[in-house]
């Protein structure tokens, strides 16, 4: 079987730390970085979260290099409603120490992609600054990167009735002169917008936590977030969002979509952050976008009942 090189960029978050469960966890993709942004919380407390999940599953080998630690032009505005104290729905996962390596985020992607020219593709779940940051420091790095697989956006594409409209979505909302940069850059962005990924139901958690194991780790991760969300009057099902992604990469025919031209806005009195869409020759910037219009959320549910829950064995206390 013929690995897909990736590198995760990424703002741990929950939902972050669910998408790499399932990436450790899919021998389809060949993991060379993990790569964070300030997003959910800042950078060090993303980098911290994403290793915790890198020693779980005992993949310390993989680097995880720490990127920008504000938006490109924008006052970072931390999400302290939904991440909560830990900055991962207050799950709390263990830390045993293990530091990021020394190397910048930005130049590992740029690295990564001068080795492998043509193959890495960066899955994308949180603003896009690292990516923004490579294209504006090496020349080369839109003709290395092979594709870039996203939630960011919304397209207003989806045939569901009730998700036509396009919408402003928080990861581009956090730093939209980044997005723009990167989704008209000219790179391949395969993207599941808000219109796709709001169209997830808490039955994924119920069957989830079904389909698993008391006394593991995914398992009580997805009952304290659940836990956690609700005091925020929030749904569990968001959990899973970036997941989407991870997933995509693994079986791309998970999706359908429809390509086009995107156009961000920057400056707009309310649609600052709003990712346009057009497929009728009314943009003519350079960008190449994929943006999904279906999804299957069996085939998601199957993959992390699989991969995630179903992998996991109760591990002795050390």
């Amino acid at each position: 079987m013929e690995k897909k090189h990736v590198i995760i960029d990424c703002d741990p978050g929950a939902d972050d730390a669910l998408a790499l469960m399932l990436a450790l966890n899919s021998e389809e993709l060949t993991v060379h970085g993990v790569t964070v942004v300030a997003g959910n919380r800042d950078v060090d407390r993303c980098g911290e979260n994403a290793m915790k999940v890198m020693e779980h599953y005992g993949r310390t080998d993989i680097p995880v290099a720490k990127g920008a630690d504000k938006p490109l032009k924008r006052t970072l505005c931390l999400d302290d409603i939904y991440s909560g104290r830990d900055g991962m729905a207050e799950t709390f996962l263990p830390y045993k120490g293990t530091p990021c390596c020394d190397k910048n985020g930005v130049d590992l992607m740029i690295e990564t992609a001068k080795q492998y020219p043509g193959e890495l593709t960066v899955i994308s779940t949180a603003p896009m600054t690292n990516l923004a940051l490579a294209i504006e420091k090496d020349p080369d790095f839109t003709k290395n990167l092979a594709s870039i697989v996203t939630i960011n956006g919304s397209y207003g594409v989806s045939r569901k009735e009730g998700w036509y409209n396009a919408r402003k979505e928080w990861n581009v909302c956090v730093d939209p002169e980044a997005a723009k940069i990167v989704m008209e850059s000219g790179i391949p962005v395969w993207a599941m917008g808000v219109d796709v990924t709001g169209q997830l139901t808490n039955e994924i958690h119920e069957k989830l936590v079904n389909s698993g194991t008391p006394g593991t780790m995914p398992y009580g991760f997805l009952t304290d977030a659940k836990r956690f969300l609700a005091t925020r009057g929030l749904e569990p099902s968001g959990l899973f969002v970036d997941a989407m992604a991870v997933a995509c990469a693994v079986k791309p025919e998970i999706a359908r979509f429809v390509r086009g031209k995107a156009a961000v806005e920057t400056a707009g009195e309310l649609t600052t952050g709003m990712t346009l869409f057009d497929n009728v020759g009314n943009f003519n910037n350079a960008s190449d976008l994929y943006a999904a219009y279906s999804f299957d959320f069996e085939m998601l549910t199957e993959l992390l009942a699989r991969r995630v829950m179903g992998n996991e064995k109760i591990r002795p206390e050390k």
